[in-house]
This record gives structure tokens, C-alpha cells and sequence, in this order.
């Protein structure tokens, strides 16, 4: 989100903390405003007369600091958004009752059907919202479970089909 209001000598604390959420924190920590009674301030006081208060002789350092502070925490960020998407590109390990299920929450192939991507996009938001609301996901969503393939890979595969490399890898090392 970017500042809505430009700083100003007379704009008032309450303006400037509500347009810079960083604020707060970044005079705190630069020039000790705003931490304890001693050097607290109102929401209706303006900023000249906080700086003043304080006895800092460079009032536009002051409102440079809180502009790049704030550039600084927009930088950092990360919106739900990005974090939705990171858990759907990743395996998920999914704790309930004391055992481990891992689930998938997998990306949609590309070149897959509207329809495909509309199954895909419906399994995914099932897997969350069972997730998040703590109910029991389906056991064709699971792939281990118990330490065992589960759901709809293990009908897919047997376990010596998935690791049957293993063996013939071996006879190539020294």
C-alpha cells in the first residue's frame, strides 16, 4: 500500500502514522519519540512541534527517515497472496492426531483441460479449508500416510515400482 498523504512540517502525528505504519517504530528507534511519557506525543500534535520537543535541529531528515522506513517495510512484505500461492506449489505436512499425512497441493499442468483446471483448483480448496477448519482430509487427497503411500498414489504405484531403481542404481556405485 502506498502513503496516501506527503509529509508535511504540519501534519499531525495521527495523519502520519495512519498514511506511514512504520513510523512509530522508525522515530522510536532513531531519535527516541514516542517511546515512554517522557517523550510521548498526542495524535493531534503536528509533526514541527514533536521534532522541536525533542530537540532535533533537521525536521526534513526526520520526515526523509520516516519516507524510507517506510519504502524499507513495503519492501519486506509478503501478502497472503504470495504465501497462498508458495503453499500450493509445495508438499504440505499435515499433522493430525499424532500422525503425519503429507498432501499435495500442486500447481495445474500446463495444457490442462478448463475443466481439469477447475477439478484441480476445487481438490485444492477443499484440502485448505478441511486444513484450516481442522476436519479430516479425504484419503484420495493424502500421498503418505502412516509412513505408507496412501490415497490415490499408492493405488497408483506399488512400492517396490517406486523404488525398484534403487537396486539396479546400486550395482553402479564403487
Amino acid at each position: 500500500m502506498q502513503a496516501t498523504i506527503k509529509i508535511a512540517k504540519r501534519s499531525t502525528m495521527q495523519g502520519i502514522l495512519d498514511a506511514y505504519p512504520s513510523a512509530k517504530r522508525a522515530l522510536f528507534s532513531r531519535y527516541h519519540i514516542g517511546g515512554c511519557n517522557s517523550c510521548g506525543y498526542e495524535p493531534g500534535d503536528i509533526l514541527e512541534k514533536v521534532v522541536n520537543s525533542h530537540n532535533i535541529l533537521d525536521l526534513y531528515d526526520v520526515i526523509a527517515f520516516i519516507e524510507r522506513s517506510e519504502q524499507a517495510d513495503r519492501q519486506i512484505q509478503i501478502s497472503l497472496g504470495d504465501v497462498a500461492v508458495a503453499s500450493l506449489n509445495r508438499l504440505r505436512r499435515i499433522t493430525r492426531g499424532g500422525q503425519c499425512r503429507t498432501t499435495a497441493l500442486r500447481r495445474i499442468p500446463s495444457g490442462s483441460t478448463l475443466s481439469a483446471q477447475a477439478r484441480y483448483a476445487a481438490g485444492t480448496r477443499e484440502t485448505l479449508e478441511c486444513w484450516f477448519g481442522g476436519r479430516q482430509i479425504r484419503d484420495e487427497y493424502s500421498i503418505v500416510h502412516g509412513g505408507k503411500m496412501a490415497g490415490a498414489t499408492a493405488h497408483a504405484y506399488s512400492a517396490g515400482h517406486t523404488t525398484g531403481g534403487s537396486e539396479e542404481a546400486a550395482r553402479f556405485k564403487k
